[in-house]
């Protein structure tokens, strides 16, 4: 009897130890979603197993203090849930595989935090998705503050694969806010369609913050002050990317395209210097009610109302430019130095067409080549001067068609000549030849 209770209880034992998340899981009175909450038990570094059907949670994986989460189903949040917390250690690698996290909130139904997750207190968090099919997504997220996806806060963020799109901010940073000795790499994967009402649409580089670019794609976002979330009408800046007094860019691949801002700098608004290399594109991308090309945009005439050093776009010395890169470039001010490396001029181009880049006492300035003078030089007018050009070209095309043609007419007119000149010859001869056949004929008579 004594042996068969002993196997009772040893069962029992069993049974619970190797029962679900959800006894680590206390939740509340209010509207929970259990697989978020398992989620963000594992995310947390809380005592987890993995879920069937939901999360596999492996520890020490793929180096000791890491802890690797792959999702097996797509998540939601319930309308009372609250972030995902990322802390301390383990180091988290978070694996999509294919699936979504999504906060489920709606730009009509902002919250306080209602950014997705948040990274704080020296941690690390890695976002990938291994998944050969469509990759995951992290999405839902709507801050009445800032941030809408994913805030880092003294701490590292590491993009590989994956998408972060659909996210707002009020304020700033509408998928990535980099706050207070934060730091973010990015070497894959796409943030897109993500919006801020004051700046950075897609990602707020803080002072004393670092956002390093090496792959990957940055595509329409918007930091629009007309949007539902704010009513801010000095605001609008940084489509893609917003870059603080001090804060530290270097863009060494992959591309900033199609992002556009409401008041200017439609790719990257820098208030300080960054650095680009490799093969990086920032082309396409626009501001302003008319969608003015606006690339990057250096603000030197706030740098120098505020006393600090004017912004200039330094080339790197470990990965230089290479064939391929586009950089479109505007400042605040005519005639400002936009870079001491003659080498940019390959890889630049402006995005006003009506300014040009020279080389002026070894700086590369934008000279203002219609012989007007203005202070102000927010791009314009920059697809009407590509058209221009391709009408000057065409027009040379035809003109050198036509030299072909007359050349070709002419010749044919010379051979008509010769023609016309032989035909009149030979009417002769016939002529001559008739009447000394008719003197002849006369004769025989």
């Amino acid at each position: 009897m004594k042996k068969k209770l002993y196997c009772i209880i040893l069962s029992l034992a069993m049974v619970i130890t190797m029962m679900p998340a959800m006894s680590f899981t206390a939740y509340a009175a209010g509207d929970h979603n259990d697989n978020w909450g398992y989620l963000s038990n594992a995310m947390t570094g809380n005592a987890q197993v993995s879920v069937p059907d939901v999360i596999q949670v492996t520890d020490n994986s793929p180096e000791a203090g890491t802890r690797t989460i792959k999702l097996l189903t797509d998540i939601t949040a319930g309308a009372d849930d609250t972030y995902l917390n990322v802390s301390n250690s383990p180091k988290v690698i978070l694996d999509l595989n294919g699936h979504t996290i999504d906060r489920g909130l709606t730009e009509k139904d902002p919250k306080s935090d209602g950014f997705v997750i948040r990274v704080s207190s020296n941690a690390y968090l890695t976002v990938t998705d291994n998944t050969l099919d469509e990759p995951g997504k992290i999405t839902g997220g709507n801050s009445s503050g800032d941030c809408g996806a994913i805030y880092v806060y003294k701490s590292t963020l590491l993009l590989e694969k994956g998408v972060i799109t659909g996210n707002h901010a009020y304020e700033g940073g509408g998928a990535i806010l980099l706050d207070t000795d934060a730091n973010f790499v990015m070497n894959g994967g796409t943030i897109s369609d993500n919006s801020a009402g004051k700046a950075g649409g897609a990602i707020y580089v803080n002072n004393g913050t670092k956002f390093i670019m090496n792959d990957g794609a940055i595509t329409g976002n918007k930091a629009l002050s007309n949007s539902a979330f704010s009513n801010n009408s000095n605001n609008g800046y940084g489509g893609a990317v917003y870059v603080d007094d001090s804060g530290s860019v270097t863009l060494l691949g992959g591309s900033i395209t199609e992002n556009h801002a409401k008041n200017c700098a439609g790719g990257v608004g820098c208030n300080c210097s960054i650095t680009v290399g490799g093969k990086i594109n920032i082309s396409g991308n626009t501001s302003g009610n008319r969608n003015n090309a606006d690339n990057v945009y250096l603000r030197d005439k706030r740098a120098a109302e505020k006393s600090l050093p004017a912004p200039k776009i330094i080339v790197s010395t470990e990965k230089p430019l290479v064939s391929g890169a586009s950089i479109g470039v505007s400042n605040e001010t005519e005639a400002s130095n936009i870079s001491d490396d003659s080498t940019l001029l390959n890889y630049l181009f402006a995005d006003n067409s009506k300014y040009v880049l020279k080389l002026v006492e070894g700086e590369i300035q934008l000279v203002d080549q219609s012989g007007g003078g203005t202070t102000q030089i927010c791009p314009m007018l920059n697809l009407v001067y590509k058209a221009c050009v391709k009408a000057v070209t065409l027009s040379l095309k035809f003109q050198q068609m036509q030299r072909v043609l007359n050349f070709k007419i002419q010749q044919h007119k010379a051979i008509h000549s010769v023609v016309s000149t032989s035909i009149k010859i030979a009417q002769t001869i016939r002529t001559v030849t008739m009447m000394q056949l008719m003197k002849i004929q006369h004769f025989m008579l």
